[in-house]
C-alpha cells in the first residue's frame, strides 16, 4: 500500500535506452514476477522525443530540451521587434 492506503496501480519506466519489443516484454514479465499487479509501461528515448515534438510549450519551458526548430521561433520572436526598429529608423534617416 502507498502512503494514502492506495496500492500502486500504474508504473511507467522512462529510459533513454532504445527498447525493442522483446525488451518491453521482458520488462513486463520481470515486473509481474516481482509481484507487481498493476499496469506497467515502458517508454524509451524515441517516444519521449516524439512526445516533446508534439508538446512544444513543454519543450520550450526547459532550456536543456531545446532544439534547432525552437531556436528559430525564440530568436525570431525576440529579434523581429529590434529589426523593425532598425529598418524604420534607417528609412527615417534617409
Amino acid at each position: 500500500m502507498g502512503a494514502y492506503g492506495i496500492g500502486i496501480r500504474t508504473t511507467i519506466l522512462l529510459t533513454d535506452v532504445p527498447l525493442t519489443a522483446q525488451m518491453r516484454d521482458d520488462l513486463s514479465r520481470i515486473a509481474t514476477e516481482s509481484g507487481f499487479k498493476g499496469n506497467f509501461a515502458s517508454v524509451d528515448g524515441k517516444e519521449i522525443c516524439q512526445f516533446l515534438d508534439n508538446q512544444s510549450e513543454i519543450r520550450r519551458s526547459y532550456p536543456q530540451l531545446l532544439g534547432l526548430a525552437d531556436l528559430d521561433v525564440i530568436v525570431n520572436r525576440d529579434l523581429r521587434p529590434a529589426a523593425r526598429g532598425i529598418s524604420s529608423s534607417s528609412v527615417l534617416d534617409e
